[in-house]
């Protein structure tokens, strides 16, 4: 198997970019299937992102401690 140490750390800039790899999971599964969250919100609104991660999977809300301040 072949290794690069510059691709390896030097393509995690491209590795970031989500959109691409996402189109190729949406060329396979529909888009319904998807749901696109930001870390930005998960870390500054943990409970209400939570939230919508169980609504999104038809999940009863679930009320976390560690979600309070």
């Amino acid at each position: 198997m072949y290794y690069s140490f510059n691709h390896q750390h030097y393509t995690y800039l491209a590795r970031g970019i989500y959109i691409e790899q996402l189109q190729n999971w949406m060329n396979i599964f529909p888009k319904a299937q998807f749901l696109i969250l930001l870390s930005e919100d998960l870390f500054s609104h943990p409970q209400e992102t939570m939230n919508k991660v169980f609504q999104f999977l038809e999940l009863a809300a679930y009320l976390s401690e560690e979600y309070l301040p």
